[in-house]
């Protein structure tokens, strides 16, 4: 895989984090999208474009970064889970008939 922050002199805060991105204005070069994986990419364009769409222009200036806080996106049934389940690491929604509403 290519290594564009090493061709950008840009890095990523936390190169760990699954799906996350970069948004930077380069001077000489324009917009520059970095992710931590194939998702992350994908990520930031959809966020540069929802920007582009809102103010109906491309940013002048623009630096930001973001990840999902959970492992888990989108959209799912039943009631929107905002913490771990006790004694777990990963954001997941195990319905039983005893916890579906």
């Amino acid at each position: 895989m290519l290594n564009v922050s090493k061709i950008y002199g840009q890095e990523l805060s936390n190169p760990k984090d699954k799906e996350g991105f970069s948004i930077s204005t380069m001077s000489d070069q324009g917009i520059v999208i970095l992710g931590t994986d194939q998702s992350g990419v994908l990520y930031g364009c959809l966020e540069l474009a929802e920007r582009i769409r809102s103010s109906g222009e491309l940013p002048a200036s623009i630096s930001f970064a973001d990840h999902p806080e959970m492992v888990l996106r989108g959209a799912c049934i039943g009631l929107q889970k905002s913490t771990y389940l006790p004694g777990r690491h990963v954001y997941e929604y195990p319905y039983t008939p005893e916890t579906f509403p």
